[in-house]
């Protein structure tokens, strides 16, 4: 059945399932790891595995880190901010940033191995993609246009505590598989202490935040989570 009207309730209203939609890509991730990693050396398949996951997401948000990153290194006046980060053309701070965190993140699922890959590939995607609920629940958009209007401060309660809830489940069934129980949980509390930092950071860059900082926080966030991850097992292993 083909959906002939969509309201703006229905697009803050979606906001629910963003976490939702994290486990399906990190469970397509684990699927693809699984088959890669029996047919490739560690390294080829990783970097195929990170090719996969840019893929599957169409490269969105890292197109708003670009885009971010050019922005508010463009200028401290919001209207120049603002201006940059609609600019088609990705700059060279832009570009520097989308190979480092590539690269970054291609280090740290190097680092990883067996179920300790696994419970990552599923938690980043999740846990980042409720980042941006958080995210719309406790800022507004900076511009009056653009589609960051549609969900900022729009998401109640509600809607906050079901998609905690939906977060929550990948981590318990991780908490069976890690080597420590709390890890997942620990990931998810540095998370929301980051994206608490980064809204903050935006409502004084430019006021609040759009498409594109929301999509500068989904990477930024999963590279919080494989970190925490990637840092906390090498702590065990050193102890």
């Amino acid at each position: 059945m083909r959906i002939k009207h969509i309201t703006e309730q229905d697009y803050a209203g979606s906001t629910v399932f963003f976490p939702a939609a994290g486990i399906i890509i990190g469970i397509l991730l684990v699927l693809f790891n699984a088959v890669i990693s029996g047919i490739l050396p560690q390294m080829p398949a990783v970097c195929f595995l990170l090719i996969f996951w840019v893929f599957i997401t169409g490269a969105l948000h890292l197109d708003g880190l670009a885009d971010t990153i050019d922005g508010f290194y463009a200028s401290t006046i919001k209207e120049e901010i603002l201006q940059a980060m609609e600019d088609t053309a990705t700059g060279a701070k832009g570009v520097a940033a989308l190979v480092m965190i590539l690269l970054f993140k291609f280090a740290l699922l190097l680092s990883m191995e067996g179920t300790i890959r696994v419970c990552a590939l599923v938690l980043a995607p999740a846990i980042s993609r409720y980042s941006l609920v958080l995210a719309m629940a406790n800022s507004k958009p900076a511009r009056e246009k653009g589609i960051a209007r549609l969900f900022m401060g729009k998401v109640g309660w509600t809607k906050l505590i079901i998609s905690t809830f939906i977060v929550l489940a990948p981590a318990f069934v991780c908490s069976y598989f890690l080597p420590s129980k709390m890890l997942g949980f620990l990931a998810m509390a540095v998370s929301v202490m980051v994206t608490a930092t980064f809204v903050q950071y935006c409502n004084y860059k430019i006021d609040g935040m759009t498409g594109d900082t929301l999509g500068a926080l989904n990477e930024i966030v999963e590279i919080v989570v494989l970190l925490v991850i990637a840092a906390i097992n090498f702590m065990r292993g050193v102890l």
